[in-house]
């Protein structure tokens, strides 16, 4: 089980592109990877806990052979227990995934209760679980606590 606090640092070091339920779509995929590639999804589910949601959204890039991709957005926002799935084909495997809170001006103090990311690899439907899901109190991300 991770907390918000762990897991954000455990994800800068670890795609197109759809936001379920937001209908946007971030475009094509980046001109670093191959037109002929690896088809995975990643799919992140937002907690079930109190303040577990996000208003800000958030941008989502891959390492692919040492080079990270552009950041591309990954979704505006995303209610409480909602699922936002990314699919992309990339030139190769990713090393790492990397999550980031857009900047907002004024500032905004948003965390995004994570519940578990998984990548599928399209073709053969082989799921890698990145981050699993917590339980209890570990999960409860109100700003009282």
């Amino acid at each position: 089980a991770v907390s918000m606090r762990h897991a954000v640092r455990r994800l800068l070091f670890l795609p197109a592109v759809v936001c379920a339920g937001s209908g946007i779509n971030a475009g094509n995929v980046s001109s670093t990877a191959a037109a002929i590639g690896l088809d995975i999804s990643v799919r992140i589910e937002t907690s079930d806990a109190d303040g577990s949601e996000t208003y800000s959204g958030a941008l989502i890039s891959f390492e692919v052979d040492g080079v990270w991709l552009e950041d591309e957005i990954l979704c505006t926002s995303v209610e409480r227990s909602e699922s936002v799935t990314s699919s992309r084909k990339l030139a190769a495997w990713p090393t790492r995934l990397r999550l980031i809170a857009p900047q907002r001006w004024p500032p905004l103090v948003d965390a995004w209760g994570l519940g578990r990311i998984s990548v599928t690899h399209g073709p053969t439907e082989r799921t890698i679980e990145v981050l699993g899901s917590c339980s209890g109190e570990e999960c409860n991300y109100a700003s009282d606590n």
